[in-house]
């Protein structure tokens, strides 16, 4: 009779435990799965020659002595932080009508939005105030902008900590020189205009080895602004071959579609480092997945607000999702930076579209 009582609560225990065994099988079954998935795309990584070593990516570096960074940020905080170049110059190359701009520089004065539902009134004599101000620090950035190389100050093994390099100073000091620039056609200095355009266009070369995603989007923010004030500068006559060669030259130096590989590249490499830091902590996973779900994902940290939600969500679910789709979600990722950056280098073949 006893023995009968014991098999039938091993059945019993049997059944009530396994939807829990079925669970774990699965999640065991998803890890070892994106083990093997990500094994496997390291070796074909491998077959092609390629390699997700940071280093490997961090772009070619020139001596101390003869990186310009330095001095270009050296130079850079001298200038005041709260710019009128910046905040309450002309709209660049203002469109009117489909087909139809209009040079800031034939401006006289122009109203700039300094706040929510604040204007200002402006003209070519604030702006000038600020240049003759900060004239030789402007113009030692433009020789400091010409320097051989500039250094990526980034360590990209760092993950969360490795900073986004001077993309914040070059956004900020591109439209300077921008507006200096249409400041020089309004005066009618087609050569200091010149100079300004190169100057404004150079800032994109302290950001070449910076080689991730957000660099370019700092990037196209530079050019674009660049591609206005040098509109702008094609608008006024009485350029000369040698000027105009020069205006050309600077824009060959210009690189979206290659630097855009080479960010895709950078950037597949940098992931090895967060997936190395979301494997090792919680916190820092909990974290990015609230960053990138929002509020729905449970974004705050203070547990004691809705705690149950909030315990469930960084202490159950982000553990379990580690433990068993973590290694799919990094080799998923990589898949689609590799399609990405198999476009984007189909497109670089094309001559005519590198600029």
């Amino acid at each position: 009779m006893k023995r009968r009582w014991f098999k039938l609560w091993v059945l019993v225990f049997a059944l009530l435990s396994l939807p829990y065994f079925l669970v774990v099988l699965v999640l065991v079954f998803e890890r070892v799965r994106g083990q093997r998935a990500l094994a496997a795309y390291n070796k074909q990584l491998l077959l092609s020659g390629e390699t997700l070593d940071i280093a490997a990516h961090r772009g070619p570096r020139v001596p101390n002595a003869e990186d310009g960074l330095p001095e270009v940020l050296r130079l850079f905080s001298k200038l005041p932080k709260n710019s009128p170049m910046r905040s309450g110059s002309p709209k660049k190359m203002e469109m009117l009508s489909p087909a139809l701009a209009r040079p800031s520089f034939l401006l006289t004065q122009w109203v700039s939005i300094v706040g929510i539902d604040q204007t200002v009134t402006n003209d070519w004599g604030t702006m000038e105030i600020y240049l003759k101000a900060n004239e030789a620090t402007l113009a030692a950035l433009r020789i400091a902008l010409q320097k051989k190389g500039f250094n990526s100050t980034n360590d990209y093994s760092l993950g969360f900590g490795s900073g986004i390099g001077p993309l914040a100073q070059m956004k900020s000091l591109a439209p300077t020189f921008s507006t200096a620039a249409c400041d020089a056609l309004h005066q009618g200095e087609r050569e200091q205009a010149l100079d300004n355009i190169v100057a404004q266009l150079n800032t994109m070369r302290t950001i070449d080895n910076n080689r991730v995603a957000i660099t370019e989007m700092v990037r196209e923010a530079i050019s674009t602004i660049g591609f206005a004030t040098t509109w702008e500068a094609l608008q006024v006559n009485g350029w000369n071959d040698s000027q105009l060669t020069s205006l050309q030259e600077a824009w060959e130096k210009v690189s979206h579609l290659t630097n855009m590989v080479q960010a895709i590249e950078g950037e597949r490499a940098v992931a090895t480092a967060y997936y190395g830091i979301y494997a090792k902590s919680n916190d820092k996973t909990y974290q990015s997945m609230s960053m990138t779900l929002g509020r729905d994902f449970g974004g705050s940290d203070d547990l004691s607000v809705n705690s149950m939600d909030g315990l469930f969500r960084k202490q159950i679910f982000t553990r379990v999702w580690r433990f068993s789709w973590l290694q799919q979600d990094e080799v998923r990722y990589f898949q689609g930076l590799d399609y990405l950056m198999r476009k984007t280098a189909a497109y670089s073949s094309v001559p005519d579209l590198e600029l």
